[in-house]
């Protein structure tokens, strides 16, 4: 559940970013939480969900695609960051262009966690070690298990 709550709060954020893609002002103050709230995820996603499915065998293609993912949209976020954050340079049609590719890609993976990985995992696990992955998700948010493990 929290990881479902924490994907609707990234969507919402993409939704009202495609209302003001138009807008430079409000897309150089929405673009920042974007990117905070997508890395704190991946975050708490590794420390969480990664772990307990690379110790499962039936899971570990649905794991490499989930981290080929994260490694396109980290790609993304790495263009949209070289672009020096000014309200002129997110003003470019092609600054647009490729946080429209990035909100398909967070989209697309975000579906794949929600109809393939969520239920196997529930299928898999205890209601207990659920509980446990998401107290270690919320600490992964928050940063309190240090930096994220090597891919």
């Amino acid at each position: 559940m929290l990881l479902r709550g924490g994907h609707r709060q990234i969507k919402l954020l993409f939704t009202e970013m495609e209302d003001i893609l138009e807008l430079p002002t409000a897309v150089f103050e929405l673009y920042p939480r974007i990117r905070v709230a997508l890395e704190a995820h991946s975050a708490g996603e590794h420390y969480a969900l990664y772990g307990p499915m690379n110790e499962m065998p039936e899971l570990s293609d649905a794991l490499k695609a989930a981290e080929a993912a994260h490694e396109e949209i980290d790609a993304a976020l790495a263009v949209l960051n070289r672009v020096p954050f000014r309200k002129q340079q997110i003003d470019s049609q092609q600054w647009k262009e490729t946080f429209r590719l990035l909100h398909r890609m967070v989209l697309d993976h975000l579906d794949k966690e929600e109809g393939r990985i969520f239920p196997r995992l529930q299928s898999l696990l205890a209601p207990s070690r659920l509980d446990a992955l998401g107290d270690r998700y919320k600490r992964g948010l928050k940063g309190e298990l240090g930096p994220l493990p090597r891919r």
